[in-house]
């Protein structure tokens, strides 16, 4: 019987981890960008317009560092791909911060 529990928890913390990460291949998703400014110490986050390419949110830090957010990974490298920008100053899931 002690079998079974010890079964049963363990089934349990792995579906609460897998919950946690998202199903399959598929990654957790992207935090918002007012999550990610304050994360990277970005102060007074201005909302910037989003025209470009693969990009779904943008805010410029007082320091001159920009947050930009995107669907998905994939949206994000082709962005990298397609820009010619001074560098990342940071990565993450859906997201990168451009240093100024």
């Amino acid at each position: 019987m002690r079998f079974i529990y010890r079964t049963a928890a363990v089934l349990a913390a792995a579906t609460v981890i897998a919950g946690c990460r998202g199903f399959g291949d598929e990654p957790a998703k992207p935090p918002d960008i007012a999550t990610i400014a304050a994360m990277v110490g970005c102060a007074s986050p201005t909302p910037e317009p989003t025209e470009e390419n693969f990009v779904r949110e943008a805010v410029r830090c007082a320091d001159g560092r920009r947050v930009i957010t995107f669907g998905d990974n994939d949206a994000r490298d082709n962005f990298r791909k397609a820009q010619d920008f001074g560098g990342v100053y940071e990565e993450g899931n859906g997201y990168l911060v451009e240093e100024p």
